[in-house]
């Protein structure tokens, strides 16, 4: 089990990381996995693809979970990883990769779903006042 992380900069990103280090003990101790790997290529492309060259090659892992430095500069090695039987889930994207699972949330609907929140919050305001 790994997680490829391209940056750990900020405190969503340390908490990322944290939570993957818990989750991945919980695991080895249900015995579901042997061991747990993490990498940071601090927003670096180059260093990033490498160390997930270096997961799939070198370590082995069996699933990788990546938040990628950019949406398609991670593609090719993604797809290195699928053609060995390797999943990727990927978030912060999506990657442009059909080889990956993405996982994020569209902001977009979000910020949709919270503007018509405050406009019905608004009207029924207006509404109570008159």
């Amino acid at each position: 089990m790994c997680f490829n992380n391209s940056y750990l900069g900020n405190t969503w990103r340390a908490a990322a990381l944290a939570e993957f280090n818990v989750m991945a003990k919980q695991y080895k101790a249900a015995g579901l996995v042997t061991k747990y790997l993490s990498t940071n290529s601090n927003l670096s492309l180059p260093t990033q693809i490498q160390q997930m060259d270096d997961l799939i090659n070198v370590d082995h892992c069996s699933g990788i979970i990546t938040i990628p430095t950019g949406t398609s500069g991670m593609d090719a090695v993604i797809k290195q990883a699928y053609l060995k039987g390797i999943p990727v889930v990927d978030d912060l994207g999506p990657t442009t990769s059909p080889y990956a699972e993405n996982f994020d949330e569209n902001w977009y609907t979000s910020a949709v779903a919270q503007a018509n929140f405050w406009s019905k919050q608004y009207t029924a305001r207006e509404t109570c006042s008159t």
